[in-house]
């Protein structure tokens, strides 16, 4: 059978990051689609409907050690590029399991922070994930920006003589953190030791998003 021009291979898209923690975040995505089976297809949401946006710049080691990143921080009275999911229930509980209890999702609207689709529709409101752990700073304290995998991981061990001792590359980061959870959890001390973490108070002050689960999605 032929492939189709929709296919994630073809589009590019098949990498698992899971599988390989150095390529992620993986190939991003150049238009709003679905996903169906192994394809890819081109559509153009509704605004009506609750969105997952999954924004964040982790502070945590995960299973599989890699470090969530973003391109640009999300401050008040900026603005950036972000990819919003439309998950279904089953879909958003899916997501919730492999994310609590590291993040908690919050219900952000576009009174505080507008969010604006390819189409200029404008989403109301969005579900968040935010790390309780905080995010990740630069050097100035600024929120770090992410980035290719490698480059970040490289950069931090740079950053710091004691997780230089504890990985020495980022191959060995991510081999080592892997298969340790004594090592990601003293990662994750190494990062507060430095001062590197940023709290999300802003975000986590909210209230769960248990108490807001009467929401419900479009059709």
């Amino acid at each position: 059978m032929a492939q189709s021009d929709r296919s994630l291979e073809a589009l590019g898209l098949a990498g698992v990051p899971a599988l390989d923690p150095l390529s992620y975040p993986g190939s991003l995505v150049s238009e709003p689609g679905l996903l169906h089976d192994s394809e890819y297809l081109a559509l153009r949401p509704s605004a009506d409907r609750v969105g997952d946006w999954k924004l964040e710049s982790d502070a945590a080691f995960s299973l599989d050690d890699y470090l969530a990143g973003i391109d640009q921080p999300l401050v008040p009275r900026t603005s950036c590029d972000v990819y919003i999911t439309w998950f279904d229930s089953a879909q958003l509980e899916a997501v919730d399991a492999t994310e609590y209890p590291e993040y908690r999702r919050i219900l952000i609207a576009s009174s505080d922070y507008p969010m604006d689709l390819p189409s200029a529709e404008r989403v109301d409101v969005a579900y968040l994930y935010v790390n309780t752990n905080g995010v990740l700073t630069d050097p100035d304290g600024s929120p770090m920006i992410g980035g290719e995998q490698r480059e970040l991981l490289m950069r931090l061990l740079a950053r710091s003589a004691k997780l230089n001792s504890m990985f020495g590359s980022a191959q060995e980061w991510v081999e080592r953190a892997g298969s340790s959870a004594e090592l990601r959890a003293e990662g994750l001390s190494t990062f507060r030791e430095e001062n590197w973490i940023l709290c999300q108070d802003e975000f986590l002050a909210r209230e769960p998003e248990e108490a807001q689960m009467d929401l419900v999605y479009g059709n």
